[in-house]
């Protein structure tokens, strides 16, 4: 179950440089498929609105040892709302 439930934009800066960071919900929610494109289009949403994005960093469990069918499918998740320059 993702604690996470809405995308929030963390702002600071370090140095000369003005950083933001997005805490997303998590795929693959125990709670069904449905609630990981409701937290795609949270994502696509919070994105829109910051207007760029400079890299995307993903927490993954390291109990997982390889590339799982839900690791997968959330992988696939990002690239789908990506621009298709950005893949």
């Amino acid at each position: 179950v993702s604690q996470t439930n809405a995308a929030t934009v963390y702002k600071f800066q370090m140095g000369p440089v003005n950083v933001r960071i997005v805490d997303t919900p998590g795929f693959g929610d125990t709670r069904g498929h449905d609630l990981d494109v409701s937290h795609a289009k949270l994502i696509v949403d919070c994105i829109h609105g910051l207007g760029s994005v400079t890299a995307i960093a993903m927490v993954v469990s390291g109990r997982q040892a390889r590339l799982t069918d839900q690791l997968r499918c959330a992988l696939s998740e990002v690239c789908a709302i990506l621009p298709n320059s950005a893949r």
